[in-house]
């Protein structure tokens, strides 16, 4: 009897998207260093199309702040006060009516 190994290990892939938005966000934030005002990094993540099984991942720069977008990670650089800021992520999809991301609080 064999036993089928999985390709990926549990967490394997948000970890390499982890490493690869940080890098790329250092990446950016060093080469718009003269750029003397504020803007936002924007990740879009969304499966490649014709291979649900890969990753696409765009990089948006932008001058205005963006509206929140599904598939999103949004981050703000002031070169002005030097400071990143995390404006947040948010999923790909909406989770369906009557379904909670809470936890049942126990009551003793």
């Amino acid at each position: 009897m064999s036993i089928i190994k999985p390709t990926q290990e549990l967490g394997e892939t948000r970890t390499a998207m982890g490493w690869h938005v940080m890098t790329s966000l250092d990446k950016i934030i060093t080469e718009n260093r003269k750029f003397a005002d504020r803007y936002w990094v924007i990740f879009h993540i969304k499966p490649f199309s014709g291979c649900p099984e890969m990753i696409r991942n765009r990089i948006i720069l932008s001058k205005v702040q963006p509206p929140k977008m599904l598939s999103t990670i949004v981050f703000e650089v002031d070169n002005i006060e030097d400071k990143l800021l995390f404006h947040g992520a948010l999923p790909p999809d909406i989770p369906p009516r009557g379904y909670s991301l809470m936890l049942p609080i126990c009551q003793a």
